[in-house]
């Protein structure tokens, strides 16, 4: 799966969807990143600035984190001790890799 995710990565369409997808995704339950785009070109691009997001909503408010994995559906098994407070690096990339496992999967079946 990590192989055939990354032979999308450098897909900029996918890459703005995905982060598209996650912001739609987080307003959902009352988080609020700035839009995901930009000078955004890479994976990493968002990462880094995705994972700033939720570093900040682990420190106000993480009541709600639970809520929104389920609903970006992270895999319980994959879910990191504190929904991922302690290293919000892996959080965020697990989120955006399922958010673009996502948006793969809506193109591939939308022909």
């Amino acid at each position: 799966e990590e192989a055939q995710l990354a032979i999308h990565r450098n897909d900029l369409t996918l890459l703005r969807a995905m982060g598209d997808q996650t912001c739609r995704d987080c307003e959902r339950f009352g988080y609020f990143p700035d839009p995901l785009e930009g000078e955004l070109l890479t994976f990493q691009g968002y990462l880094h600035c995705f994972s700033g997001f939720y570093a900040g909503w682990c420190k106000m408010d993480s009541s709600r984190l639970a809520s929104l994995l389920y609903h970006i559906d992270i895999p319980e098994k994959l879910l990191p001790l504190q929904y991922g407070c302690r290293n919000p690096v892996e959080m965020a990339e697990l989120i955006l890799k399922r958010e673009l496992i996502k948006v793969v999967i809506r193109k591939h079946y939308s022909h």
